[in-house]
């Protein structure tokens, strides 16, 4: 908070050192689960994200997961949801 003297968390700014942070805390092989509905991290079928998940994990092995389809609620959102499944060594 402002008054705390802590800048408030933005996804778009942000998710690379959350990333490296939560991997930080897996044991080798851990999954790391990141999902976001920040439009800029959106866009492009999830661009942004990769770049933000690629940027914190660099130097760090990893391996996709697939996940399942998105519900028809959620799939119909183009552009508004993006997530990814890594296994992190």
């Amino acid at each position: 908070s402002k008054r705390d003297g802590i800048a408030p968390f933005s996804a778009a700014d942000d998710y690379a050192r959350l990333a490296q942070l939560a991997a930080a805390l897996l044991t080798p092989g851990g999954l790391l689960l990141a999902s976001t509905n920040n439009a800029e991290l959106c866009e492009r079928d999830g661009a942004g994200l990769v770049a933000r998940l690629k940027r914190g994990l660099s130097g760090r092995r990893t391996t996709p997961v697939p996940l399942p389809a998105a519900p028809p609620d959620v799939s119909q959102e183009t552009g508004r949801f993006a997530a990814r499944a890594l296994l992190v060594g």
